[in-house]
């Protein structure tokens, strides 16, 4: 029998799964923020303010 072999697989399941959270909560670059900016407006864009510094929970 090997009782392991699911406990395991739920483990590293898991731990996939909180590694995939963890990075959508990384702030991004303001030069990557000005791409995406410039890519939906349509225009050039000069600055990014008012970014939040924490992603809100």
């Amino acid at each position: 029998m090997k009782l392991h072999s699911p406990v395991t697989r739920l483990t590293l399941l898991g731990a996939l799964i909180i590694g995939v959270a963890g990075c959508s909560n990384i702030k991004p670059s303001e030069d990557h923020l000005k791409t995406l900016s410039e890519t939906n407006l349509g225009e050039p864009v000069k600055r990014i303010s008012n970014v939040p510094n924490e992603v809100p929970v």
